[in-house]
C-alpha cells in the first residue's frame, strides 16, 4: 500500500477496522478472477455510543425493553 493512495476520508476520531481475504485465480478458471470483474464487499457496521452522550438516556427510555 502506498501512502499517497486515498482509501477513505475520515473525520477526526474515526477509524476503519478492515478484515480482508484474498484468493488468487485466473480468468480461465472462473469469470470472478477476470481483471474486469467487479470487486465485492459488504458492510458490517458497528456503532458504539459513549456513555456521556446527553441524549442517550432519553433514547433508551423511548426504546423500551430489549426484544428476545
Amino acid at each position: 500500500m502506498h501512502a499517497d493512495i486515498l482509501l477513505a476520508k475520515l473525520a477526526p476520531g474515526q477509524q476503519i477496522d478492515l478484515e480482508a481475504h484474498a484468493v488468487k485465480g485466473i480468468g480461465k478458471d472462473h469469470a470472478k478472477f477476470s481483471p474486469v470483474a467487479p470487486a465485492a464487499y459488504r458492510l458490517l457496521p458497528q456503532i458504539t455510543l459513549s456513555e456521556d452522550a446527553p441524549f442517550l438516556n432519553e433514547v433508551r427510555a423511548n426504546l423500551g425493553p430489549p426484544a428476545l
